[in-house]
């Protein structure tokens, strides 16, 4: 008979050994994606020593990008925030601001600044969304709408944008967000390269905690003061730099951030858009869209693009970082669960696994 002692000591042994396989499993499997993330690193740096991402202007290669940015009571910061958009280098670009339903001035200043002319463009009556009440156009910006609509959330506004443009690709954005004033030329560059695999494209999110921003343009960069928000810049580098850029080599990526991502619009629409059920609505539609490709055994990309940026405040506080943060892990477990058919399956190749 085995003593309480040996049947403990057995249990002790036993679980030591289940946690180092575990962690050599996870950190083999980290190492492999920083080898590749490194390999991806060195070409993309190659190419770009060495030719030109291309003619960026007024090129009639480049495919049209709808930037679409959903807004609700973003009053103080919407019209630095837009100047940002507007900036953006883009030979075929416009910029769709949804105003999601704000309590505050947001929709007002919007108007004070560019100047908004209601429009009679027509706009799909099956268009999945909260009601959209009018579609603006600026007087002082052509390539800047304006939507007006009853409040329905973050990803109901995103597919108001995605269902009224008529551009190839839509670009989502978050409002506050800054984008680099090439940042739009360089995550398309995959949809040049190749045109009918490429279906979605992401690049990478900074903080922009400690920057000096200026008529929304980033001119400096210079570390956060705030020792939270300094660990989360290491965070980022390690997130985007290395996983991201691992997974995107073995065609595996399975989020792009809703901070700053380019999709084809006829494929999202295909997909019926966002969902409004779910709190991390990118990594859902990522996720549904390599669903949809697999299952339509059609060759595809979900691409991850190192050199564009785009700038965003992150936490600074423990207490606001833990909200953010169960937001995430709540989401991931959401879209594991439904979408746990696809774990394991052979058909969803490296995704599945």
């Amino acid at each position: 008979m085995i003593s309480p002692i040996d049947a403990l000591s057995t249990l002790v042994a036993l679980s030591g050994v289940f946690f180092l396989g575990y962690y050599l499993l996870v950190h083999t499997n980290y190492f492999v994606l920083y080898l590749l993330a490194l390999t991806e690193l060195r070409e993309s740096a190659r190419e770009r020593e060495y030719e030109p991402v291309y003619q960026p202007f007024g090129s009639q290669f480049l495919p049209g990008v709808a930037v679409i940015a959903p807004a609700y009571n973003e009053a103080e910061t919407i019209v630095d925030n837009v100047r940002s958009l507007l900036a953006v280098k883009y030979a075929d670009k416009e910029v769709i601001v949804v105003n999601d339903g704000s309590t505050d001035e947001t929709f007002d200043r919007l108007d004070a600044e560019y100047d908004l002319r209601p429009i009679d463009a027509e706009y799909p009556l099956e268009i999945p969304t909260e009601q959209v009440r009018r579609i603006y156009q600026s007087a002082v910006a052509e390539e800047l709408l304006v939507v007006d609509k009853e409040n329905g959330g973050k990803s109901d506004a995103l597919n108001a944008g995605i269902w009224i443009t008529e551009q190839q690709l839509f670009c989502a954005i978050d409002a506050d967000s800054i984008v680099d004033r090439d940042g739009l030329l360089e995550v398309v560059q995959p949809f040049l390269e190749a045109p009918r695999e490429t279906v979605a494209t992401g690049g990478a999110v900074w903080a922009a905690n400690g920057c000096d921003i200026q008529n929304g343009v980033v001119q400096s960069f210079a570390p956060p003061s705030n020792s939270l928000a300094d660990i989360q810049v290491v965070e980022y580098l390690r997130a985007f730099y290395a996983g991201r850029l691992g997974l995107s080599r073995l065609n595996a990526l399975i989020i792009i951030s809703g901070a700053f991502g380019v999709f084809r619009t006829d494929i999202v629409r295909e997909i019926g858009g966002y969902r409004h059920d779910t709190v991390t609505e990118d990594l859902d539609l990522v996720l549904r869209i390599h669903r949809h490709a697999a299952e339509a055994d059609r060759d595809y990309r979900v691409e991850f693009v190192a050199e564009p940026i785009v700038w965003t405040e992150v936490p600074e506080s423990v207490r606001t970082l833990g909200r953010q943060r169960r937001r995430w892990y709540r989401g991931l477990v959401e879209s594991l669960v439904t979408h746990r058919d696809m774990i394991g399956d052979r058909q969803y190749g490296r995704v599945g696994t």
